[in-house]
């Protein structure tokens, strides 16, 4: 190590001790304390900073075999928080390798966890290596198992088409049938795509099948679907309740699906806020919005880098 790498080697340790006052392992000890005397704990902000992220990554593994499933969960929850919102790649890979080496985590409900953070991250995040976790985990059906179908789907591992196909035949159980046609719809397969139409077609569109079927058909991303779609948000059927009065009030199922389809649209013309909402006062004029843009793009594109 020359002398510039040791001083920038030094700078950086002081940074770590310095922000908070105390070494990073001592912070994050108090962080896995308050996980012990509660479900949930608050993250101090340092174990967040870009230059302590290293240093939180490497001190993490320990806790993770943690005989207290919620102080495994917070270290779940904080190794995603990191990589997510990291700008280096090194932390990107890092924290999506140990989120995966969670994956037989005795709870389940961790597990579950684990595949819906991985879900966040870009697939350029996904080593081979972390991939071959992952198939070994859908041979060896883990829990969650329609979490992880979906997952495979959107890393387009597309080399497991033939050994997810089966899956969407009995004796699987409906959910995970239903999941290997989404996950298969997602990587391409034609045959899925028009299973998937058949099906949906034949549902009666309410607020359970919004909630339940619609976000799925959206997690696919193909084009056939998303048209399918667009006419549920285009009609005028009053087939969904409001949920704000005390008195249900039938509504467009529209306003639901506006809301779902934002992420996927690119230059959507609505914007949501962190809850996941549509920034608007005015959700009729938002929706008349929404199917003007539609109209206007008939060659709409799909922003495929998300989940």
């Amino acid at each position: 190590m020359n002398s510039l790498q040791k001083i920038v080697s030094v700078f950086l340790v002081l940074i770590s001790i310095s922000i908070s006052g105390q070494p990073i392992s001592e912070i994050l000890n108090q962080y896995v304390n308050g996980l012990r005397q509660s479900i949930s704990a608050d993250i101090p902000n340092a174990l967040l900073m870009e230059v302590n992220s290293l240093d939180v990554l490497d001190e993490v593994p320990s806790f993770l075999h943690d005989s207290l499933p919620n102080v495994r969960s917070g270290m779940y929850f904080l190794v995603g928080k990191i990589g997510i919102q990291s700008k280096q790649s090194a932390i990107k890979i890092s924290a999506v390798d140990k989120l995966i080496a969670g994956r037989n985590d005795k709870n389940s409900g961790n597990v579950g966890l684990i595949w819906n953070i991985l879900s966040k991250f870009k697939r350029e995040d996904f080593t081979n290596a972390s991939k071959d976790c992952l198939r070994f985990s859908l041979r060896s059906r883990s829990v969650h198992f329609d979490r992880l179908l979906k997952l495979i789907g959107y890393l387009q591992m597309r080399e497991l088409i033939e050994e997810i196909r089966p899956l969407t035949l009995p004796p699987n159980n409906q959910q995970h049938r239903w999941a290997a046609l989404l996950t298969l719809s997602r990587m391409g397969d034609s045959e899925a795509i028009q299973s998937v139409l058949q099906r949906v077609q034949k549902l009666k569109v309410n607020d359970e099948s919004i909630y339940e079927v619609f976000p799925g058909l959206i997690y696919t991303h193909q084009r056939e679907i998303f048209d399918y779609v667009l006419t549920i948000l285009n009609s005028e059927e009053k087939n969904c309740f409001s949920a704000e009065t005390e008195s249900e009030v039938p509504i467009l199922c529209g306003y639901r699906l506006m809301e779902l389809l934002a992420p996927s649209i690119e230059a959507y013309p609505l914007e949501l806020d962190s809850a996941g909402d549509i920034k608007t006062k005015n959700y009729e004029k938002a929706l008349a919005e929404v199917r003007k843009w539609f109209r206007q793009n008939k060659t709409y594109r799909i922003n495929n880098e998300v989940f």
